[in-house]
């Protein structure tokens, strides 16, 4: 390239055409793994067959990385025990709850079909030969992925550690030889995404511990199963998912699968490189993927669950194996720690914001799906936090494999701090959390972008609802978050719950507050900003005021205004939106209500009829005429589930600027 030609390229195009010749060369570099990949599996097993040589060493240095796990029921609360036992139980009969499929039995698995849908991506074919997804059918490639991550083997572990029954041995090994001699390296949808790969491959490490001290894992069963996360290694880092402009969970998950294997092979060849990869690449993806405040920047709540386990659980390893890992890099951890107590609601729920898709890194205890606090405990014991120790549920059973045997005890030694719940205002992620006693409203008006300064791509998880909020008083939600409900299965679904009809904000003439290409559920042609974020704190009273662009690209623009005002004197909820533009538009507030939580509307008011507890009461004023109405409505609290519920709409047509303010107020 000439000296002219490159000074005229910006450095943005120069570095497309940089990212282009390297994905080029990616490309070239998976056919030649492909077709020679004989050679590449003779060589992996030469690696091993020179280093771990004996089922004591490989043993005893799965125990060195991961800890000793034979302890595990000398002091499981009872409570614990019966949760494991049970899930052992079911899988150990066939049966599976998969991202929305129900109660099923799935006897004997099939590790390449949609459960739900019954769609079968046929086995064999090379991971690069598989139309992964396709919008024309409703097949989606989440489950059997989701299956292939193997969560469920670590509670069959956990069963064989407290009873020491054979049984469960049996189906982790059948299992694991299943899916060898099922998923040939690179030829299944399950070498499909890399992130799953990796994992998978961290789920094997934990399981494979804690079956051990059984006869039944001798030597040519341990070897197998290394041979094979080895080859899971080898695909991780010649597939890495690192994006040009900015990564996300799928490389830090890379990274943290990686990590873990890295460790288990650092004698070898492969090992040695994978690790001296993969721990600068994790500390430089937290500098870049965590914001100031500890949330993750894809402006979901359920992924920040995810990238919180893909964040610490690596960390707790390497404290573990004795690396210095830098402070600001345990300083953001322990921010991450403090999103989630800030995002907790009084029911000990998470609330539902952006994608959720329940992904998880390793699953060890077994809480109901938006309950993050098995987390608060880990950051207990391990930050020394007193303020959480209150918050977190006392069955967290996690910190016996994450942080060793004595995790209770550490626990116990945590002074109880108690304070009383206050507000955060989160400007960098765009969130703003008022609370007064039980009183909580979480408002976001993040975009959707990774970075606030970004304007020009959608590289998050967020939806369309700036300026939308959740509102919970003591263990009842009133107003939620409807979810997300599916990805590439309903394309039409999809679109619906990430709009901005389905979330408790303004919409304008039927338009979403971004605009949706349709053909790729993942992005957006255009992204509404945020304008404004100001957090008033005071003694009676406590404001946050935002604003956004999302209508401006209309023939007549109009910009929203929202301020929130939280009486603490009377537990009063006040909502003022003020529309500034011109032109006459059709306005739609959308309000939507919990499961269970059902309401009347009465003149300008609409109160909720519970009969028991507080209610809700929601009322409207206006110098413009407005109609109200009750129907009918869905949320999503989980992926591939939905429930029927109410919604409450305010409509108008009226010329901007106009106003709508909102009293809600609790009897």
């Amino acid at each position: 390239m000439s000296k002219e030609i490159f000074q005229l390229i910006s450095y943005r195009e120069e570095m497309l055409i940089f990212w282009g010749i390297s994905r080029r060369i990616q490309m070239v570099k998976t056919n030649l793994m492909r077709y020679n990949l004989a050679f590449y599996k003779r060589k992996m097993r030469n690696h091993l067959s020179s280093t771990l040589k004996r089922q004591s060493e490989i043993s005893e240095q799965l125990k060195n990385i991961i800890g000793d796990f034979s302890s595990f029921s000398d002091s499981l609360p009872t409570v614990a025990r019966e949760k494991i036992l049970h899930k052992a139980e079911e899988i150990s009969l066939g049966l599976y709850r998969l991202l929305g499929s129900g109660e099923k039995v799935w006897t004997p698995l099939d590790w390449h079909q949609d459960i739900i849908s019954g769609h079968r991506w046929p086995k064999g074919k090379f991971y690069k030969k598989y139309n992964q997804v396709d919008l024309s059918n409703n097949a989606d490639v989440k489950l059997p992925r989701e299956l292939s991550r193997c969560h469920h083997l670590l509670y069959l572990g956990q069963a064989y550690l407290i009873t020491h029954d054979e049984k469960y041995t049996r189906e982790f090994t059948s299992q694991i030889e299943y899916w060898i001699n099922e998923n040939p390296l690179m030829y299944s949808i399950n070498w499909g995404c890399a992130m799953d790969v990796a994992i998978r491959a961290a789920n094997w490490i934990y399981a494979l511990g804690m079956f051990l001290e059984s006869p039944l894992v001798n030597e040519v069963f341990i070897r197998k199963m290394i041979v094979s996360l080895y080859e899971h290694g080898f695909f991780v880092f010649n597939n890495l998912e690192k994006n040009y402009r900015n990564s996300n969970n799928h490389y830090l998950s890379n990274l943290s699968g990686l990590i873990l294997l890295g460790l288990l092979f650092q004698k070898t060849r492969y090992g040695n490189i994978w690790l001296k990869y993969s721990i600068p690449e994790y500390y430089r993806e937290l500098r870049s993927q965590i914001l100031p405040s500890g949330a993750s920047y894809e402006k979901s709540i359920s992924y920040h669950r995810l990238v919180t386990e893909l964040a610490a659980y690596p960390f707790f390893v390497l404290i573990r194996n004795g690396y210095n890992v830098p402070f600001d890099i345990r300083f953001r951890i322990h921010k991450m720690f403090d999103f989630v107590a800030n995002y907790t609601k009084p029911d000990g729920l998470a609330p539902v914001v952006g994608d959720m898709d329940d992904g998880r890194f390793l699953p060890f205890s077994i809480y109901p799906n938006r309950d993050h606090r098995y987390l608060l405990f880990l950051s207990t014991v391990i930050f020394a936090d007193s303020h959480y120790k209150p918050l977190v549920p006392i069955d967290a059973w996690d910190g016996f494999f994450l942080l060793g045997p004595d995790y209770r005890e550490q626990f116990n030694q945590v002074d109880i701090k108690l304070e009383k719940a206050v507000s955060a205002p989160i400007p960098d992620a765009g969130f703003c959390i008022l609370r007064h006693h039980d009183l909580y409203i979480f408002i976001n008006n993040s975009g959707a972008a990774s970075y606030p300064d970004q304007t020009n791509q959608w590289g998050s998880h967020a939806h369309a609802d700036l300026l939308s909020f959740e509102l919970a008083f003591g263990e009842t939600s009133f107003l939620v978050d409807p979810g997300t409900y599916v990805y590439t299965s309903s394309p039409k679904d999809r679109e619906m719950f990430r709009g901005t009809k389905m979330h408790n904000t303004l919409m304008i003439d039927q338009m979403s507050q971004h605009v949706f290409p349709g053909d790729n559920l993942f992005r957006c042609i255009e992204i509404a900003r945020p304008l404004d974020f100001q957090y008033i704190p005071g003694n009676k009273t406590e404001v946050f005021i935002g604003t956004h662009d999302g209508y401006t690209r209309l023939k007549e623009p109009v910009i929203h205004k929202r301020i929130f005002t939280l009486d603490k004197e009377s537990y009063t909820l006040n909502i003022h939106d003020i529309l500034s533009g011109s032109g006459i538009h059709e306005f739609e507030w959308n309000f939507h209500f919990d499961t269970g939580v059902d309401f009347e509307i009465s003149g300008n008011a609409a109160i909720t009829c519970q009969k028991s507890g507080i209610n809700l009461k929601m009322e409207f004023y206006a110098t413009f005429p407005f109609v109200m109405e009750k129907h009918p409505d869905v949320v999503s609290k989980a992926y591939g589930e939905k429930t029927n519920t109410t919604t409450l709409t305010i409509k108008a047509n009226t010329s901007a600027p106009c106003e709508l303010k909102s009293h809600l107020s609790f009897l």
